[in-house]
């Protein structure tokens, strides 16, 4: 077995740091949507929605505001199965 040489040590040691900056850009990218844009985006969308159904029975207006939070979740959990599926 011949011992590797400068050009290819270099070689996988910048495919090495790639994958790892991928990977921490990655986990950076998921931690700023869960502390910050889903909250965001979820209190925005329930308030929107108590304004909407303001005067509806509170029945009524539960079961829409659950619908419209529900449904971009049910969308987002299905897209993110179809990736781990590949």
């Amino acid at each position: 077995m011949r011992p590797l040489s400068d050009d290819e040590i270099e070689r996988i040691a910048d495919r090495t740091v790639a994958k790892l900056v991928e990977a921490a850009l990655k986990i950076a990218l998921v931690v700023v949507l869960a502390i910050w844009i889903v909250p965001i985006v979820f209190f925005y969308s329930f308030t929107t929605m108590a304004n909407a159904t303001a005067g509806m029975p509170p029945v009524v207006s539960v079961v829409l505001t659950a619908s419209v939070i529900a449904i971009p979740l049910v969308m987002l959990v299905m897209a993110w199965s179809r990736t781990r599926a590949r």
